[in-house]
C-alpha cells in the first residue's frame, strides 16, 4: 500500500477542518444529541478521535520513516531521537484512542504532586512537567537540524501543548471528557468555545508538525511516497470503526 504524503496531508487538512465545522453546526443549532455525540470534538471514541488518532499515528510513521534513510551525513543523535520521538508519537495515538492519561497521569499526579494536582488538575500537572522534561532531552536535537525545521517543530510541539495542557485545565472546570458523560452535550457557550480552541490547537499542532515532517523528507530525501503494510492499515482502521460504534451504541442505550 502506497501512501502518498502531500495528498494524505492535504486530505487530513480538510477533514479537520469539516470537523471543526461540524462540531459547531451541531452544536449551535440543537442537533439530535447522537449526531452531536458523534462529532463532538470534546468527547472520545467517536469520529473525531478516529481523525485525531490516524494523524497522530502518520506522525509517528513519518518519524520512523526519518529514522530509517541511510544517511551518512546525519548525525547519529539526530536517528536515535527521530526513533524515540516515533515511539512517543505511537504512544500519543494510543492514548488519544483509550485515555492512558486519565486514570495513569491522574494516579502519578496525585501521588507525586498533590497540591499541584489539587489546583491544576492531576494529569495536566504530570504532562506539563513531561513536556518540560521532553523539551530539555530534545534541545540538542533540535539544535543539530535545518533552522527552519527546528522552528517548525517547536511552534508545532508549542501550540499543541498549548491546546493539551493550557486549555484542558480551563475546559476540565466544566468539561468531564469521557464517553459515559458527554458532557459536550450540555456545554454552555464559555466552556464550549474552550473545548473548541483546545482540540483545534491540537489539531492544528499535530498538522504542523506533520507538515514539517513531510516537507525534511521531501527537501533532505526526495520522498514524496511511503510504503505502508496493507493488513496492519485496514486491520486497525476496522478495529478503532468497529470499536466506535459499540462504544457509540452502549452509550446511547444506558442513556
Amino acid at each position: 500500500m502506497t501512501l502518498n504524503l502531500n495528498s494524505f496531508f492535504r486530505k487530513s487538512l480538510i477533514t479537520g477542518m469539516v470537523l471543526l465545522l461540524l462540531d459547531l453546526l451541531l452544536q449551535s443549532f440543537g442537533a439530535p444529541s447522537f449526531l452531536v455525540g458523534l462529532f463532538a470534538l470534546a468527547t472520545e471514541k467517536n469520529i473525531p478521535t478516529l481523525y485525531s488518532t490516524a494523524i497522530i499515528a502518520f506522525s509517528a510513521i513519518l518519524l520512523w520513516a526519518c529514522y530509517k534513510q541511510n544517511d551518512t551525513d546525519q548525525p547519529k543523535l539526530i536517528k536515535k531521537n527521530f526513533m524515540v520521538l516515533s515511539y512517543i508519537f505511537t504512544l500519543l495515538a494510543i492514548d488519544e484512542w483509550i485515555s492512558i492519561h486519565d486514570v495513569i497521569g491522574g494516579s502519578i499526579g496525585n501521588a507525586i504532586t498533590p497540591t499541584l494536582s489539587a489546583k491544576f488538575g492531576a494529569w495536566t500537572t504530570v504532562y506539563f512537567i513531561l513536556s518540560v522534561a521532553l523539551l530539555l532531552f530534545f534541545s540538542k536535537f533540535l539544535f543539530r537540524l535545518p533552522k527552519k525545521t527546528a522552528v517548525l517543530f517547536f511552534t508545532a510541539g508549542s501550540i499543541y501543548v498549548l491546546g493539551a495542557i493550557g486549555f484542558e485545565y480551563l475546559a476540565d472546570e466544566g468539561i468531564t471528557y469521557s464517553l459515559a458523560a458527554l458532557s459536550a452535550l450540555n456545554l454552555d457557550a464559555k466552556v464550549f468555545l474552550i473545548s473548541i480552541i483546545e482540540e483545534s490547537l491540537e489539531i492544528t499542532g499535530i498538522l504542523l508538525f506533520n507538515y514539517t515532517l513531510i516537507q525534511y523528507l521531501n527537501q533532505k530525501y526526495q520522498i514524496t511516497e511511503l510504503k505502508l503494510n496493507r493488513n496492519w492499515v485496514i486491520g486497525l482502521s476496522v478495529f478503532c470503526i468497529i470499536d466506535t460504534v459499540i462504544s457509540q451504541l452502549v452509550f446511547f442505550m444506558n442513556r
